[in-house]
């Protein structure tokens, strides 16, 4: 009784000490369950994250300037499947998306936007420009 008792007045956080703790909304419609504070987590190529921690800025043209790099870098051939396998353009964004906290599903009507809307080249650039920029910053630092 005093674990439901605490299950309810946590708000929906159920702890039984052992190697997971248990989040229930108070819907009930979502479940969560987390590695007990104490444990890391350890990625593996078999486990599966329920969310990265990398969020992508919510700066004003970040999102299309991230499109942009990373399909620049797909071009480059910088990316591949697994073995060496070829990997789709679709996929390597939808894998980024996640990776970034982002959906990037639409890239295509994305970046297809942003060169039919007469956006001048250089503002297309900018990104890469900047990139320089710091690159230099950082090998002059040295």
């Amino acid at each position: 009784m005093t674990k439901i008792r605490n299950f309810i007045n946590t708000g929906g956080t159920y702890n039984d000490n052992s190697e997971s703790i248990i989040t229930i909304s108070p819907e009930g419609t979502k479940v969560e369950q987390h590695l007990h504070p104490q444990e890391k987590s350890v990625a593996s190529d078999n486990s599966t994250c329920a969310e990265s921690p990398v969020y992508l800025s919510d700066e004003r043209g970040a999102k299309i300037d991230i499109i942009r790099v990373f399909n620049v870098l797909y071009e480059l051939g910088m990316f591949h499947g697994k073995d060496g396998a070829k990997l789709l353009k679709k996929d390597f964004f939808t894998a980024m998306g996640k990776a970034i906290n982002k959906d990037l599903s639409n890239y295509d009507k994305d970046l297809s936007r942003s060169t039919s809307d007469s956006t001048a080249l250089e503002k297309h650039l900018r990104i890469f420009v900047e990139m320089k920029k710091k690159m230099e910053e950082i090998w002059n630092s040295k």
